[in-house]
């Protein structure tokens, strides 16, 4: 028999999804039944269902007089359900002050554990501090490619960044908000957390 996990997040072995290797099943004399034993691991990651074909193939040349591979029912496929949460999108805080001349700050945007699905979330910009014109007060320096998305690839990250940078224009002016709200999440995380935050 083959064992075909469905993608490449399927993964077999410890500390991972599943145990089972290929190999051969004996059905005994006078039996007509054997057992496949598939040890299906439990883990604490967001995942989708993943699911692991099992397959017949066919019967070892020394046996091949004795019986002979079937042609209904030759596979099955066994689905390992998801039974975990979605981690939450944070900020590390919902409130900071900053300096004018403190120049800039890369604020840390995290999953609250690293989900076995992509995950994105768009996040927008306001306040009473000005983006644009005469009176700049600041700068998303965060990389224009991504139009305000952050995304999280499966199985591997947990951090992105938005990078934000000040004008110190040496007026004597009231304190300034800066408010990044994340919104409009897909994937495999959620905003149930701290999705907002205020700079002073």
């Amino acid at each position: 028999y083959t064992v075909t996990p469905e993608n490449d997040l399927v993964v077999p072995g410890v500390n991972n999804d599943f145990i089972l290797d290929p190999g051969t099943v004996d059905i005994l004399a006078g039996n007509t039944t054997a057992q496949i034993n598939l040890n299906i691991l439990p883990d604490v990651k967001y995942e989708n269902n993943e699911t692991v074909t099992i397959a017949l193939t066919t019967v070892p040349a020394a046996f091949d007089d004795k019986s002979s591979a079937g042609n209904a029912n030759m596979s099955h496929d066994y689905v390992i359900t998801n039974d975990d949460d979605l981690p939450k999108i944070n900020f590390e805080g919902d409130s900071t002050s900053v300096f004018e001349d403190d120049a800039s700050i890369r604020l840390k945007v995290s999953l609250t554990a690293i989900s076995g699905v992509a995950s994105t979330v768009q996040y927008a910009i306001s306040g009473t501090a000005d983006e644009e014109g005469s009176n700049k007060d600041f700068t998303d320096n965060t990389d224009p490619a991504i139009s305000n998305t952050l995304a999280w690839d499966a199985d591997t990250e947990q951090d992105q960044y938005i990078d934000i940078s000040f004008t110190d224009d040496n007026i004597d002016e009231d304190t300034e908000t800066i408010i990044i709200t994340l919104s409009n999440h897909s994937g495999g995380a959620t905003t149930n957390g701290s999705d907002k935050l205020v700079y002073k």
